[in-house]
């Protein structure tokens, strides 16, 4: 049989395996008058074909079986392969695979793991499943439980054709927050700041550092050094919390003083050199109600104490004392002391100085200045004593004068007393009062017995003045004395 080539045309490769034949017996013959409708209607039905097979419908030659109706204006090709060596369908997924649709996306709220994915499909051939990880698919398009984050949605057919879609949902609980630190405590004074700025959250942003109240800015000044909890709220209420740590620059400190002496207390040839370091390096420097100046070096100075200051390019003080000492200075080294009895003014002080200039004269407290070193008639307490040069160089110092009543003085008196057979020794069942440990131990018990009793000695009774010694002792601290 002869094909047109307008057949030929639309029959493409399968030209080749097509072959129309006549049967030996019952043969069927294709009618010169007749073809053009024919080819008209094969053209018509192999477009068809393609379109349902989507172009991949391999057919056997030796099965094909041509029924044609003479007269008629249309035919039917029957195709037909059989099982055992029939040809596979190969399916072009791009004209034949499922189209993902989105019904719903819920984003993850501020707890996490609550968003929502609901998609559905059309086209694609049997059954479809769906899967958001490509492993494991189940036959709905819902997915629920999901964080914040990108999705690949991939939906497969029976012919295994796929289509994927990418979708997001947003985090509640998962947005960022940029920190700017805009000054560090300086002085040692709360002047530090920040700026917070958060992103990725939802809405408008409220502010707040540790327990204080929400503010619409992230600005926080005013700070001391120190770390500080943030805490970030989004107009969902999601919270997020960053720890900021406000740190404070290098404390502006005087290193050293080194000082010159000066030759006497009224010579002006003493100095002071001070280092300082931290803070700003801009120094400037001072020696008490001075002006500032630019050199460390302070020259010209008495002897005597001085309080010397630092200011940095900030500001920052700070300060240290200082004392310029004289080459020879004079000093009270010794007193040498008599105590007092009880309620006895019979005290008496002599006063050894060394140094300065020339001779010395003394004086207690507010008297006048004497000759002589040594000062009788004393109180017991403290006393202050001054010393004085032929250059009028001063110098003071306290010394305290206490009552002689100790266990020395009174210890003749337990010996002799006391502490023999059959009383407080240690060879009888009473306390022994030979050591200080038990007097100190039984001491109420004593100052009763000595204040308000009449203690009896081996001579029978102390006497007086010896009751008085005690009693003194204990008034005046035996325990210690």
């Amino acid at each position: 049989m002869l094909i047109s080539p307008v057949l030929k045309e639309h029959l493409g490769g399968f030209y080749g395996w097509f072959s129309l034949f006549q049967r030996t017996n019952d043969r069927v013959q294709l009618f010169e008058s007749k073809r053009h409708n024919y080819e008209g209607m094969i053209i018509i039905l192999l477009r068809c074909l393609f379109l349902t097979s989507y172009r991949s419908f391999l057919i056997k030659n030796d099965r094909l079986i041509s029924i044609l109706f003479n007269g008629s204006v249309a035919f039917i090709f029957l195709l037909a392969c059989s099982c055992s060596d029939s040809k596979e369908i190969v399916v072009d997924c791009a004209f034949s695979g499922p189209i993902i649709k989105v019904n719903n996306l819920v984003n993850s709220d501020c707890e996490g793991a609550t968003g929502q994915i609901s998609v559905a499909a059309d086209g694609g051939s049997g059954n479809l499943m769906f899967s958001i990880d490509d492993t494991v698919f189940q036959a709905t398009g819902e997915f629920e439980g999901l964080d914040g984050g990108n999705y690949n949605v991939i939906v497969i057919d029976d012919n295994n054709c796929k289509s994927n879609l990418q979708l997001t949902l947003e985090s509640g609980h998962d947005f960022s927050i940029g920190i700017e630190i805009l000054s560090l405590v300086n002085c040692g004074q709360g002047n530090g700041s920040f700026r917070a700025i958060a992103s990725g959250g939802h809405g408008d942003y409220r502010y707040r550092i540790d327990r204080g109240k929400f503010q619409l800015n992230g600005l926080f000044e005013g700070l001391d050094a120190g770390n500080y909890s943030l805490t970030v709220r989004d107009q969902l209420g999601c919270e997020s919390i960053k720890t900021v740590n406000i740190s404070e620059e290098q404390e502006l400190l005087i290193e050293s003083i080194s000082s010159t002496k000066a030759l006497n207390c009224k010579s002006t040839d003493g100095a002071l050199l001070v280092m300082a370091k931290g803070g700003d390096k801009s120094y400037q420097y001072k020696i008490d109600d001075g002006d500032f100046q630019i050199e460390n070096e302070f020259k010209n100075l008495e002897a005597g104490e001085y309080l010397v200051t630092v200011r940095d390019g900030k500001g920052c003080l700070t300060s240290r004392a200082a004392e310029v000492e004289e080459k020879d200075d004079i000093r009270l080294t010794q007193f040498i002391g008599t105590f007092p009895d009880c309620d006895s003014l019979s005290g008496k002080v002599e006063v050894i100085a060394v140094g300065g200039t020339g001779d010395y004269q003394y004086k207690l407290e507010k008297n006048n200045f004497q000759n002589s070193n040594e000062f009788e008639g004393l109180e017991i307490g403290k006393h202050e004593f001054f010393v004085r040069d032929e250059m009028g160089c001063t110098t003071a110092k306290t010394y305290e004068l206490a009552y002689l009543a100790s266990y020395d003085r009174t210890a003749h008196i337990l010996k002799a007393n006391c502490t023999i057979s059959p009383c407080h020794n240690s060879s009888t069942e009473f306390t022994d009062f030979n050591k200080i440990e038990n007097i100190r131990m039984y001491e109420s018990e004593i100052i009763n017995k000595v204040t308000f009793g009449n203690p009896k000695s081996k001579n029978g009774q102390l006497s007086v003045e010896e009751i008085n010694q005690l009693a003194c002792w204990f008034d005046k601290g035996a325990t210690v004395n």
